[in-house]
Order: structure tokens, then C-alpha cells, then sequence
């Protein structure tokens, strides 16, 4: 009835040819609706098909659920379903192809591989996805049948074909989680990090000085430690060896139980030494504890004692090397809404595919030791973005891609992914890794890892929008975002921009002892990293420094804010051709930079008009090209210096118009200057006997190389030198021999100038300071100042002070002071002449960091937070005078989905 009133009510007042116009479009309209109505009882795609573990390999795959003859339906694999796909595509099917998943387990022991011919066209894709509201678990773990009891608490079942099993078998799952091999020791799972480690046992070294005829295979053990095994050649060793840089997992070949050696069946990444980490593990004899498992692939068998309230049956053993393969010519595929878990090398691989898309997958539980989450080796355009990507066994992305030589960009992009909880076998491994040219990390979420965030080779990649924090956690010397350049051209042409970094904290351990925070920086320039933009980037709270430029060159730095890291804001450590690294490293750089210099796409490269070997200046240092402007350093605490910067010539860098503040307005940039002298001289003359030690010296190191200090007559006969000659072991090794006297008196609170003129017959660096103690009651010395000498004289100068009275180092018996110099080389001597001190007025380091040049338009000034805990800045914050650009940190992280 209503709809006739309606009708009669539009009809009143029309003429004839309206109303004849009126019907002919109901009479339209009639038509549309039932074909829309006929459309609706089909699926969404001219071509879909569906998968679902209760389908039928031998069904068309056409429809969702089976028929109720059961004649048709969903097919069961997905190797079929990519199959009656080939086949549709190859008899002519041109419009998007969609693949739609059943919820459920699909157990798979090999991975999906696509080819070529299994690809669809930029405007009609093959889609895979999950079905609307279900979630489809492609699984590389299966059950294993037969349990039985072996020991009380533990089972065990034959392995059957998987003894066999290519690498053995590595992972157990328990309900999706990893569970630990038997160890020793065990694992803490209160304190996992620093907890449960042996320590190795042998003879103490220097971590950065190399040892003569050591290797890679050799553990030596500490007596409480040594174990027995009745199949030694099953157990793995995983160690921290040297370095806190990663680990190194390695099998046992022998063990030595009267020489308390362990003899290893193949290379760690660096030999063992006293007091690295280490735990044993794949014995039966340490099978102890809940959770705990043992693969004997000799015998067959899998031990196994479940979890408290688990049963042996819930665990599966991971048997897949990857999941989902797309070949070399695969391109326009998609893969969306589809849980993936459990594999033992990468769970996706893209080899050499274009434009293919995984959007909106979860991984979990998948790598092994080289294991990663999503590798994209070669190829272009492919994108990986909105996933969710944890508890990797290495790195969580892999995006390679784009040619060095020509830059030709690869345009491979990870945006708006979560990836977390990364590196948990090999820890080395990070939440995005990029290599090659013109790749992208965009606004991804990446946390809690054992070392980089992010780490970038190749060239002009893009590291930007991106969250990042609790990274770093178990290794040293690292990173939040992390590049090396020792080839001269890597990374040059990358960006860092728009990321917000926070808490990197660094983690070291030696001989049972954990540090941390420690050794850790946000942005990570390291070792010659050349011709990056770091912009707009926010850095607080890292275990070293919010940036580290070490030797880096042709760098832009502007518009960031580094806020509260823990020895210093910033640095820029330059390196200098009396270092190891220029020599060792040179015939790399050369071989890199001839290897582009004439492409045509690298005329425009910045700074690749200088060859390496022109880079040195003429007092040897070599960092150039850097400009770091326009940015906020602020230290939380008056005691942290903003700054520290070592072998970096002012006249190739520039450092203006920036903003330093700490509390109470004093900044402590570690450069000192004083006025003119004042006073009387206060070094003692040296006295004593001429090639014996001078009255009143001693040497207070314990070395083992053999070092004296004599007096010697000055060449030109004007007056006294010191000489502290040291012996070569012949290892490689070097020792810093330290030498006190020159007993003086100093006033409380004052500042005083040392000067000397220095040499030496090899590179080496020397340290002076000062120092007060009265045995058992007190002990005090200024920081050491540390310079290069080579075999030019040089003035050298350092500045101190005296604790105040009422200063917390201040002592009421502090009268006497000392001089202690320091000198560590390889062998050779050192010289000094004209050794003089004096009180000066002290001025502050601000004014000596502008006496060299650097920032002549910077200031020193409270920024003026609106928000201290996401560092924005006030609307009166001295910072936009000097030109800095607001930091839209609301855009940073995975950002909603565009409509």
C-alpha cells in the first residue's frame, strides 16, 4: 500500500511523456535489481576458489563448503589450489584470481612454491587471503606417534624419517611455542639474559688485541663445568666468543677431561676466550628440567619432558625449511590474513619476484639459526606491509633488491609491520635488514631484539617513520639503526628520518659479570658510513650515545633531538692514518670506490669526488665532509657531557646552529681552554741519573711486556727529556704502561694547564692526568686525556681541575698531587721535553667547544618541553629560532589503514 501511494503520489502532476519516461526507467531499474540479485548468490570473483583442511584434492575447488551430495567443494591443499589456478590462468582467465583460505591447521612439510606461470597482471592480481571472519594456520610442525614413558616425567618417540632429517631436527613446539634443548646449564628463566651461562676458562686477554696462534674450535673449561656425554658428537655448543657481538653455535667434536679442553667440529665466528659465555646443549644426561627435549638422531628418538599440565602429544617437531617460495618471474601475486608457524629456514622467500604483496599475515615461531621471517632476495616492487612478525629465529625482514653499480633503485618496501622479539637463536639478527639500492622501512613498530633494529647496506634506501625501542638487549658495540662502510660507497645516498628511537640499552658480559646499560647507540654511522641524511629523527635514552659517526664522512645530521643518553648526546670519532683501521681497511676502500666512480649515475653522488686514498689531511686525520646542524642535544643529567668528538678536523666538518642544554645550564662538550698562565712553574725539574728512572717516577701498571723510564739529555742540548721505552712481544699485543711523579702542590678548586712537547718512535697513544690518594683513606684523578703521538714533536696541552672544597671528591688530606702518564704502543718509545704546569682561569667548554670554529649561531638553552615523555616542544622553545622544523611524531609507527 505504501508503495502504491508513493508511485501515485510521483505520477500526480506528471504529463504523458514524463510518466512514459517515469515507467521506461522503473522498468530499468526492474532489470538492474534482479541481475544484482542473481550476482549476489555468486561469489565475489569471476574466478575464486577455496581451500579448507575438510576439502577434497579431487573437488573443483569452486566452492566454499561441499556440496550436499559431497560430489563438490573446497579442495584441501594448497598445492592444488595453485594448481586448478595454473590451469584456469593458462586456458584464459584474465580477471583477478582469489584464493580464498578455510579456517584450520594445514600441516605442510615443504613449502609452497609459486613460478612464473602462477602470477597475475598489475590490474588483476591472484589473490590469497584468508575467508572473511576465519584464520587459516599454515603449520611446518607435525605430531609424533608412539610416545611412552621412558623416565619418570619424561617420554620419548621414534623419529622415524625425520632421524634423517637434512640439518637434524632443530625446533619443538609446544601449543606454537619454542621449547629449549636439554642444557647445561640451564636456562633462567627469571633472569633469561644474563642467566644460565658457563664461563670459559683459559688465559686473560685484551678483547681488541689479537693472540698468536689461537683458533675457533678450542673451549677451555673451568674444572666445574667439565661434563660427560656418552655421545659427545650430538652436543652443540652456543657461545659468545671474544666479542659481545653475537654468538656462535657450533658441534662438539672431543672432549679432554684431563686438559679441561673442548675440541669443536667446526670454526666459531672468533676464538674463545677466558670468561666468555657459553652453554652446552642436545645431551641426554642434561635433560633436567620441564619443558626441556633431546633429539638422538643416532638412535632415532626424540626425549621429551612436557611442560607442567602438557601432554607429549601437544608437541610438534618442525620438519618445513619454509613455507611459501615465490621463484624468480613470479610477479602480481598477494597473500593476505594467513597465520604462518613453525620453519626451520625462511617462512616466505621472494627470490627475483616483482610486485608481489604479503599484507596483514602473521608470523610466528619460524627461523631457525639463519631462519628469517619474510626474505626478499633481488626483484622490485614488492611490498610487505602490515604484518605482524615475531619470535624469530634470526631476522625479522629481509629486503634486498636494485643494482649498485647503474642505482637502479629495487623499490621494495616494509611499512606499517610489527616486528618484535626477533633474533632469539642467532643474535645477530635484526627486525629489518636492507640491502641493495632504493629500498624502503617504513613506519614499522620494531622491538625487543639482541641487537640492530635496523640495519642497512647498498645505497639510497630509506629508513623512515619508524618506532624503535628495547633493542639491543643482549649484545655491545650496536645499535637501533646500524650501517658499516668500510667499501667507501655504502650507505651513501640512504636516509634516516622521522624515527623515534628510545631505550637501546647494550648489554655486555664477562666472567659472570652482566653490564648494562652499556655500549649502545640509537642512530649507528659506523666505520667509514658515508653519505647519509639523518633528519627529524627523536633518540632518548640509549646505553652510549643517541648517534655515533665513527669515521663517517659526507653525513648531513639536521632537525634531530638526542635527549638523555647515558655517557653522551652525540659523537663524531674520526679516524686517522696512525689507527689500525685507515691501514687495514684502505685497499677495500680504494677497490670499492674505483668499482662505481666512472658510472654515470654516481657523478651526482655526494662526496665521491675525493679518491680514499687523497682523504688524509696533513696531520693525518681524515674524517670530512659531515655537517651537523639545526638539532637538540640535551643531556639529563649536568654531569653528561653533550658531546664527544676525537680526531675530527673543524675545517672539513661543520657543526652550527644547534641547541645544547643540560641542567643548570653549564654543557660539558669535552673540549677545555684556560687563559693565560699565572704563576710560578710547578712541575719539578727531572733529576736523577741519565739513563735511569728520574727521581721520584715509578711505574704503578702490572705488564708483561718490559718497559723502563730513563732520563736523557735533549738532542739540541737544551735541557732534559723523558723517554719511556717499552718492548715488543712479538704478539701483537699492546699494554698501556703507566708512570707517576712530579710530586706538587695544588690549590682546592683551581684550574691548571700541563704542557709538554711529545713523540714517539711508533704510533701510540698516550693518556696524562692527575691524580691524589693517601693509602687507605683516599683516591682521586682527573679523567684521562688521550692523544696520538707519531714521530713529528708536538705540543700537547691538558687541562684540569681541582675538587672544590665540599665537592663529593674533595678530601680534607688532599694536598700532595701527582702526574701520571700513560703510553701504550706495540713496541718503541716515547719522548717528552719542556714538561711545565701552571694555574690558569678556567673558561667553560662551551666557549672552548666555539674557540674551534663550532657553533658560532648555537646556543645553549633550556629547549622547553610541552611533552617531556614524547619530546615535543613548546610554542616559545628557543629551538625555532634557530630554524628547526616540527617533528610529526603522530605519524610515526604502522599508521591506520587508507580508506
Amino acid at each position: 500500500m505504501r508503495g502504491d501511494w508513493i508511485m501515485g503520489g510521483l505520477c500526480k502532476g506528471m504529463g504523458l511523456h514524463d510518466e512514459m519516461h517515469f515507467n521506461l526507467s522503473m522498468r530499468r531499474f526492474a532489470v538492474w535489481s534482479l541481475v544484482l540479485n542473481l550476482l549476489s548468490h555468486f561469489p565475489a570473483f569471476a574466478g575464486e576458489w577455496f581451500v579448507s583442511p575438510g576439502g577434497n584434492d579431487a573437488w573443483s575447488g569452486r566452492l566454499p563448503t561441499p556440496n550436499a551430495e559431497r560430489s563438490d567443494g573446497p579442495v584441501a591443499s594448497l598445492e592444488r589450489a595453485r594448481d586448478v589456478v595454473r590451469n584456469a590462468r593458462a586456458a584464459g582467465e584474465q580477471g583477478v584470481c582469489v584464493v580464498s583460505v578455510r579456517g584450520g591447521i594445514y600441516e605442510m612439510k615443504e613449502a609452497l612454491k609459486l613460478e612464473a606461470q602462477d602470477s597475475g597482471t598489475p590490474e588483476a592480481p591472484v589473490r590469497w587471503r584468508a575467508y572473511p571472519g576465519e584464520t587459516p594456520v599454515l603449520s611446518g610442525a607435525v605430531a609424533l606417534d608412539g610416545w611412552e614413558v621412558w623416565k619418570e616425567g619424561i617420554y620419548r618417540a621414534p623419529l622415524g624419517v625425520l632421524a634423517s632429517k637434512r640439518g637434524g631436527v632443530r625446533q619443538l613446539l609446544v601449543e606454537g611455542e619454542r621449547q629449549p634443548l636439554a642444557r647445561y646449564p640451564n636456562g633462567d628463566p627469571a633472569n633469561p639474559i644474563a642467566g644460565g651461562w658457563a664461563f670459559a676458562g683459559g688465559t686473560v686477554w685484551p678483547m681488541y688485541a689479537d693472540k698468536p696462534g689461537e683458533d675457533k674450535r678450542t673451549l677451555e673449561v673451568l674444572e666445574k663445568d667439565l661434563r660427560s656425554w656418552a655421545k659427545p658428537a650430538q652436543v652443540e655448543i652456543v657461545v659468545y666468543p671474544r666479542f659481545n657481538w653475537w654468538n656462535s653455535r657450533a658441534r662438539v667434536k672431543s672432549v679432554d677431561s684431563a686438559a679441561r679442553t673442548v675440541t669443536l667440529a667446526e670454526d666459531c665466528s672468533y676464538a674463545i676466550r677466558k670468561g666468555d659465555r657459553y652453554f652446552f646443549q642436545n645431551a641426554l644426561e642434561e635433560l633436567d628440567a620441564p619443558g626441556e627435549w633431546v633429539a638422538d638422531l643416532e638412535e632415532g628418538m626424540l626425549y621429551f619432558w612436557p611442560p607442567v599440565g602438557k601432554r607429549p602429544e601437544s608437541a610438534r617437531v618442525v620438519v618445513a625449511p619454509s613455507l611459501l617460495i615465490m621463484r624468480p618471474g613470479t610477479h602480481d601475486v598477494e597473500w593476505s590474513g594467513l597465520t604462518l608457524e613453525g620453519t626451520d629456514g625462511n617462512a616466505v622467500l621472494l627470490e627475483r619476484t616483482e610486485r608481489c604483496v604479503l599484507d596483514g599475515n602473521h608470523l610466528r615461531n619460524v627461523g631457525d639459526w639463519r631462519g628469517n621471517g619474510v626474505t626478499v632476495v633481488g626483484g622490485k616492487g614488492n611490498r610487505i606491509r602490515y604484518n605482524t612478525i615475531e619470535k624469530v629465529g634470526s631476522t625479522g625482514i629481509f629486503l634486498g633488491g636494485g643494482d649498485v653499480a647503474t642505482l637502479t633503485p629495487g623499490d621494495n618496501v616494509a611499512e606499517h609491520n610489527r616486528v618484535e622479539h626477533f633474533g632469539v637463536d642467532f643474535k645477530q639478527g635484526v627486525g629489518i635488514s636492507l640491502s641493495g639500492v632504493g629500498n624502503r622501512a617504513l613506519h614499522n613498530h620494531i622491538h625487543h631484539g639482541p641487537r640492530f633494529g635496523v640495519m642497512h647496506g647498498g645505497n639510497r634506501n630509506e629508513i623512515a617513520w619508524n618506532h624503535i625501542h628495547d633493542v639491543c638487549l643482549e649484545t655491545e658495540d650496536t645499535g637501533a639503526i646500524y650501517s658499516g662502510g668500510r667499501d667507501w660507497i655504502t650507505p651513501r645516498g640512504s636516509r634516516i628520518c622521522y624515527n623515534w628511537i628510545h631505550d637501546v640499552p647494550g648489554f655486555s658480559m664477562h666472567e659472570g659479570r652482566a653490564v648494562t646499560p652499556h655500549f649502545a647507540w640509537g642512530i649507528y654511522l659506523d666505520d667509514n658510513s658515508g653519505g647519509v641524511d639523518v633528519f627529524g629523527n627523536i633518540v632518548a635514552r640509549c646505553g652510549r650515545g643517541g648517534m655515533h659517526g665513527h669515521g663517517a664522512r659526507d653525513c648531513v645530521v639536521q632537525n634531530n633531538i638526542f635527549f638523555g643518553n647515558k655517557d653522551w648526546q652525540v659523537d663524531f670519532h674520526g679516524w686517522s692514518i696512525l689507527q689500525t683501521f685507515w691501514e687495514r681497511h684502505l685497499p677495500t676502500m680504494v677497490k670499492g670506490y674505483e668499482s662505481v666512480v666512472q658510472q654515470p649515475a654516481w657523478r651526482e653522488m655526494r662526496g665521491m669526488d675525493l679518491h680514499p686514498k687523497d682523504a688524509p689531511l696533513p696531520d693525518g686525520l681524515t674524517m670530512r665532509g659531515n655537517r651537523f646542524e639545526k638539532n637538540l642535544v640535551v643531556s639529563s643529567a649536568a654531569e653528561v657531557p653533550v658531546l664527544s668528538i676525537l680526531r675530527v678536523p673543524f675545517s672539513h666538518n661543520v657543526f652550527e646552529s644547534n641547541l645544547y642544554w643540560a641542567p643548570g645550564g653549564q654543557v660539558r662538550t669535552g673540549f677545555r681552554k684556560a687563559g693565560p698562565d699565572e704563576g710560578p712553574q710547578l712541575v719539578p725539574a727531572l733529576q736523577g741519573s741519565f739513563g735511569e728512572m728520574p727521581q721520584g717516577w715509578r711505574f704503578i701498571s702490572k705488564t708483561r711486556q718490559p718497559a723502563r723510564a730513563v732520563l736523557r739529555f735533549a738532542e739540541d742540548g737544551s735541557g732534559v727529556r723523558l723517554q719511556i721505552v717499552c718492548e715488543a712481544n712479538g704478539d701483537g699485543r699492546s699494554e698501556e704502561h703507566v708512570l707517576t711523579g712530579g710530586e706538587m702542590t695544588l690549590e682546592a678548586g683551581a684550574t691548571y694547564r700541563f704542557r709538554a712537547r711529545v713523540r714517539s718512535e711508533k704510533p701510540g697513544r698516550m693518556t696524562m692526568g692527575c691524580g691524589s690518594a693517601v693509602p687507605r683513606v683516599y683516591s682521586w684523578q682527573t679523567g684521562k686525556g688521550e692523544v696520538e703521538v707519531a714521530s713529528e714533536w708536538r705540543e700537547r696541552e691538558w687541562i684540569w681541575d681541582v675538587p672544590a672544597q665540599g665537592s663529593p671528591e674533595w678530601n680534607a688530606q688532599m694536598k700532595t698531587f701527582f702526574l701520571r702518564l700513560g703510553w701504550r704502543s706495540e713496541g718503541g718509545t716515547l719522548e717528552l721535553e719542556n714538561l711545565r704546569m701552571h694555574r690558569v682561569q678556567p673558561r667553560s667548554e662551551w666557549e672552548a667547544w666555539q674557540a674551534n670554529g663550532a657553533d658560532r649561531h648555537g646556543i645553549v638553552a633550556d629547549p622547553l618541553w610541552e611533552d617531556p615523555e614524547r619530546l615535543t616542544l613548546r610554542a616559545d622553545s628557543p629551538a625555532w629560532q634557530l630554524g628547526f622544523e616540527r617533528i610529526p611524531v603522530e605519524q610515526i609507527g604502522p599508521q591506520p589503514r587508507r580508506p
